[in-house]
């Protein structure tokens, strides 16, 4: 449930209690006043009819009895007085029917005022709940002369009782509409928007957005709470910021070494041929010389052309062993899911993605291949950071997918919608040391390692690209069945 639902319903529910308490304890006093009203108005009337029918019974004017009865008939039509003599035999009264609930009652009331002769008393028959009875015995010189009884109907005042309770129910519930209603209203713009808010910006920031800004207004609570949301994206966009300038750091870190570790490569390099290679082709030089000179004498042809056989062949176990140093080693043969190995690549450059914004599209289909892991890592991982590379001068798509091509072969393809390659480029792409980022800290090897680790494992690998739409290389391996 909303939390501004529940404010509505507990501020509802709590204006219900309230004024349902209050309407209660209303009706409670209004149904107690017209009771003690009627009470005093019958005992008030049955008190003077008793005063005036004992002095008549006493004087012997028992027609005044008969016009006082009349005389009340004409008064109140709803109230009915009943006459009965000390055995309990009715004398007269003003009502020609009486109404069956009544008529009932009257045998157990005369019974009650026969057992209580010297005491008045207001009676609510249970046979007759909607009739209040008052009974006073008539009395001449301290002797009983019979009783009078009095017959009130209480429907007017369940009438008034009805009117009461409509009016406090329909207040009630006035006051419950109209409570929910500005219950709705402020907690919708106290409660409801600014929450609102905060997780709209919270979802910003789950997409990796930490540019914005919650408005602090609402309830104290929540301005505190959108303040300290604020307090934390600052906080976090000053940590992104430091570790953007670590990375960066780092990454001209590396490109200097890289460069440092190539210009010490190729200087090691560069000596060892000199060295190594020198001294042969100094003795290559001098015997051409001599062989040159000494044409005409086959002997000496011959023995120089034999001393230049020998240095050739040292030249070549010189070269072999440069080699032998900067082959690959062998290759582990293990089952591989490609997945797999896609997925921790793209992981391990996911801060990497994020902070160039680019977007990864994936689609990758579980399958396997026999090879070395490590090594299938490194073309995943030489191939992405390629197509980063791409991407870098503007917010870019990176699309990594692999399928089974067939039976057979399984296909890894990364494309991207980057710079692209023009034909001259794209021609020298696996040329050892060629680069295009050599200012950036490329050496022109990424492609090579990727050709050299494809081809290991029985594979190929080829590029497609034009300039302004991108780069799409593919790589082929035998698939594991």
């Amino acid at each position: 449930m909303r939390i501004t639902t529940r404010i509505t319903v507990s501020t509802a529910l709590a204006g219900l209690l309230l004024f349902g308490s209050y309407g209660a304890a209303l009706l409670a006093r209004e149904r107690a006043d017209l009771h003690t009203s009627v009470q005093r108005e019958m005992r008030l009337l049955g008190q003077s009819l008793r005063m005036g029918m004992e002095h008549a019974l006493r004087d012997g004017q028992i027609d005044d009895v008969a016009r006082t009865m009349g005389r009340i008939e004409g008064l109140d039509v709803t109230m009915d007085v009943y006459v009965f003599d000390d055995a309990g035999a009715p004398v007269t009264s003003t009502s020609d029917a009486d109404p069956p609930a009544v008529a009932a009652a009257l045998p157990e009331v005369v019974a009650a005022g026969l057992a209580r002769a010297s005491q008045e008393l207001l009676y609510l028959p249970p046979a007759a709940p909607r009739y209040l009875l008052y009974v006073a015995p008539l009395e001449d010189a301290g002797r009983s002369r019979g009783m009078v009884i009095v017959s009130r109907p209480l429907d007017d005042v369940q009438d008034d009782l009805a009117v009461t309770t409509g009016a406090v129910v329909t207040t009630i519930g006035l006051f419950v509409v109209a409570v929910s209603t500005l219950g709705l209203l402020l907690s919708a713009g106290t409660v409801g928007g600014p929450l609102r808010r905060l997780a709209e910006a919270m979802a910003r920031v789950r997409q990796a957005n930490l540019d914005v800004e919650v408005e602090e207004r609402g309830a104290t609570e929540i301005v505190t709470l959108a303040r300290e949301f604020n307090a934390m994206l600052r906080e976090l966009r000053e940590a992104r910021a430091q570790v953007d300038a670590e990375a960066r750091a780092r990454q001209e870190l590396q490109r200097s070494l890289q460069a440092a570790d190539r210009l010490v490569t190729v200087g090691e390099l560069s000596a060892t041929v000199a060295h190594e290679i020198g001294s042969p082709l100094q003795v290559l030089h001098g015997r051409a010389r001599l062989l040159e000179a000494a044409a005409h004498d086959p002997d000496r042809v011959r023995s120089h052309a034999q001393v230049l056989v020998r240095e050739a062949e040292r030249i070549t176990r010189i070269v072999r062993r440069l080699l032998d140093v900067t082959r690959t080693p062998a290759l582990r043969r293990d089952v591989v899911q490609v997945e797999r190995v896609l997925g921790d690549v793209l992981d391990l450059l996911q801060h990497e993605l994020t902070r160039r914004q680019v977007r990864v599209v994936r689609a990758i289909e579980p399958c396997a291949v026999v090879g070395d892991p490590d090594q299938l890592r490194q073309v995943v991982l030489n191939l992405v950071t390629n197509a980063l590379h791409a991407t870098a001068d503007r917010v870019g798509e990176v699309t990594v997918s692999a399928r089974a091509a067939d039976a057979q072969h399984v296909e890894l393809v990364v494309a991207d919608d980057g710079v692209g390659m023009s034909d001259e480029v794209q021609a020298r792409a696996f040329e050892p040391l060629f680069t295009t980022r050599a200012e950036r800290g490329g050496v022109g090897l990424g492609l090579v390692v990727v050709r050299a680790i494809v081809q290991e494992h029985g594979g190929t690998v080829s590029c497609a690209s034009s300039p302004g739409r991108g780069s799409r290389f593919v790589v082929t391996l035998p698939r594991w069945a």
